[in-house]
């Protein structure tokens, strides 16, 4: 362990060798995932569904009106009645 008052090895810093071969490693693994990447790119598996046919939507009647609704509670809008 290395503490205050005691020398620094050479096993306890990283040496230029040690430095090297995980710069090594982490250029390998980036070329490898890029290999992989530009080979065999991954595949989405959403696909489009139908969906809702909006023709098929019916507005009921005899709803109040947006304003009737929510003007009282937004604050913003009560300057115009």
């Amino acid at each position: 362990m290395i503490g205050i008052g005691t020398p620094i090895t050479k096993e306890g810093i990283m040496t230029k060798r040690t430095f090297s071969m995980i710069a090594a490693s982490l250029v390998v693994a980036t070329g490898l995932f890029w290999a992989r990447m530009l080979t065999s790119p991954p595949v989405a598996e959403a696909a489009m569904d139908n969906g809702i046919d909006v023709a098929e939507i019916v507005v009921p009647k005899g709803m109040p009106s947006f304003d009737d609704t929510y003007q009282r509670h937004t604050g913003v809008l009560d300057t115009l009645n």
